[in-house]
């Protein structure tokens, strides 16, 4: 098989996490642009359905799959690898359909008697089936990416990203041009009578997000069937001289016991990130529905909505903060869970031989990298929240008016999610899967009260959810950090992984808002932004290399594996 070292591994993931992200808003933007803060609050309703039982049932499988791939791989079992592959898939895939169909049976009452949203379940529905599909697919990648090969991951997810803007944005308009048609032959909309064409829209809200999200489920499932066919080739498999090596197998039931102690503990990690999206969709919306009837239009929130009524305000605002601000927010994370992915197996690895200054090495350069990308991404966007929205948003001055000043308080937690994100990895490549579990509980715990307490003030608001998220990474962050570090033996370099990038960060950051404020009397706000953030890129590179270079170290050094 093909393996990579740590940079290669990472450098390719991050360029497919890069691409994906960018073809992301090539089909969240649109998207947000035609639901507006109201049908995003149908899409986000549902993914609050969806991603708790997605992460339960899939979101383990990869590092899994990788971890004890890694681990055969590097002492030759090269038939007992093939094997946990092929029980893997026939375990998973029947577990994935398990859950696509509990995701059906649970959604309706969720949505009707929880989230008081029955339409939303239009969009569970929808999304469902990409549970089995990404079962299936975890465990292909999985396998690759255990041999240290992330080239069929980053390939299978460009796939699926480039169709997810094709089906999905291709079939939102469909629901809506479906709308149309029928509105100017019957006067109805999905079999909903209407008053007048401004009410097309608004009426099709549902069914437009619907139609979106199975083309996501689509797309999907195509990126599967590639993994399958890819699997087939020949430099892609293990060769027959590599099995004989390899004498004896383990019992299909201890494969599945021991890969499911593995997948549990990662998966509860993710269900409990994804919880917090839980709590915003259980919170935000019946507390700020409770302020209004208190203070009513005195609220500072209601009085800059005007144009929209006041009923649908907790709803609007939601769809704005989760449509939008956490769009963004979530940009930054990705590429660092990138970065985790191609650690993993490596240090699985090492660890597996007892190497502990290969250990040191790859969880530095691990901790380094994620800093130098989330320290400058998270200053700016902080600084430029607005900005970034207002690039990215076009047109949605309302919703961005909502929830600009949440995503400025998010830049922060850009680097603590991100430094999650990391961590949590390494702590899994030990074999410490069940630590974050721990440290979820509490933050999440906290998250919750933080939650309640705080968007019932007045002046924050929805904001009072994006401070409560701050905390909650801030918490996670630092906790598994510091504890990986105990487990392994090794001491972080505070200097060069954190002060250096974050001074780099300032300089990036200070460049910006000087170049923006001197540019912006002469060009466009858009323009004016956009030149400002390649001159920050162009100082933030300079000042990496200047104090890279003052201690005579080679930069490269630290992604070797």
């Amino acid at each position: 098989m093909k393996k990579q070292g740590f940079l290669l591994g990472s450098a390719i993931l991050m360029f497919s996490m890069l691409v994906t992200k960018i073809l992301g808003l090539f089909y969240k933007i649109p998207l947000t642009n035609i639901l507006g803060g109201e049908g995003m609050s149908y899409y986000s309703s549902a993914y609050s359905i969806f991603m708790p039982v997605f992460a339960i049932s899939v979101s383990g499988l990869t590092t899994a799959l990788a971890k004890t791939v890694s681990e055969n791989l590097s002492f030759k079992r090269y038939k007992n690898a093939l094997k946990i592959k092929r029980i893997s898939m026939l375990f998973f895939s029947l577990t994935g359909l398990i859950f696509t169909l509990l995701t059906l049976v649970i959604g309706y009452p969720v949505c009707v008697f929880i989230l008081h949203s029955r339409d939303a379940f239009l969009s569970v529905a929808a999304i469902s089936p990409s549970i089995f599909f990404a079962s299936v697919m975890s465990v292909q990648r999985g396998f690759f990416e255990g041999g240290r090969n992330m080239l069929p991951t980053c390939i299978s997810e460009i796939i699926e990203s480039v169709l997810k803007v094709s089906f999905g944005i291709g079939g939102a308009y469909l629901a809506l041009f479906m709308a149309q048609n029928e509105f100017e032959k019957y006067g109805t909309v999905f079999d909903k009578a209407v008053r007048s064409a401004d009410e097309i829209i608004p009426t099709a809200l549902p069914y437009i997000s619907a139609f979106s999200l199975l083309g996501v489920a689509l797309s999907t499932g195509v990126a599967t069937v590639y993994l399958f066919i890819i699997s087939r080739k020949r430099s892609y498999r293990i060769s027959k001289e590599q099995i004989n090596l390899d004498k004896v197998t383990d019992k299909r039931r201890n494969i599945i016991s021991f890969l499911v102690a593995l997948a549990v503990p990662v998966a509860l990690s993710s269900v409990i990130t994804t919880v917090t999206s839980v709590v915003d969709t259980l919170t935000i919306q019946p507390i700020l529905k409770g302020l209004i009837d208190k203070f009513g239009s005195e609220l500072s929130f209601v009085k800059s909505l005007s144009d929209v009524d006041i009923n649908d305000i907790p709803a609007f605002l939601y769809g704005s903060f989760t449509g939008l601000a956490l769009t963004v927010f979530s940009l930054v994370p990705s590429l660092a869970s990138m970065l985790g992915k191609s650690a993993l197996p490596n240090i699985a690895h090492h660890y597996a031989r007892g190497d502990r200054e290969a250990i040191n090495r790859n969880s530095q350069s691990t901790v380094f990298v994620t800093l130098i990308i989330s320290l400058p991404a998270g200053l700016g966007i902080t600084f430029f929240s607005r900005e970034i929205l207002t690039t990215l948003f076009y047109g949605r001055t309302a919703e961005i008016d909502a929830c600009w000043q949440s995503l400025s308080i998010l830049g922060i937690a850009t680097v603590f999610i991100s430094l999650t994100v990391t961590s949590f990895s390494l702590l899994q490549s030990i074999g410490k899967e069940k630590v974050p579990i721990y440290i979820l509980l509490g933050a999440v715990v906290i998250k919750l009260i933080l939650n309640i307490a705080l968007i019932r003030i007045p002046f924050l608001g929805v904001c009072g959810a994006a401070i409560s998220t701050t905390v909650f990474y801030v918490v996670t962050a630092v906790v598994s950090t510091v504890y990986y570090f105990k487990t392994v033996g090794c001491k972080i370099d505070l200097f060069d992984n954190l002060i250096k990038p974050l001074y780099a960060s300032a300089n990036c950051i200070m460049a910006a808002i000087i170049s923006n404020n001197w540019l912006i009397n002469y060009v466009s706000y858009i323009t004016s932004f956009l030149i400002s953030v390649i001159i920050s890129v162009i100082i933030y590179i300079l000042s990496l290399t200047i104090l890279f270079k003052i201690n005579k170290k080679n930069f490269m050094c630290r992604f070797l594996s």
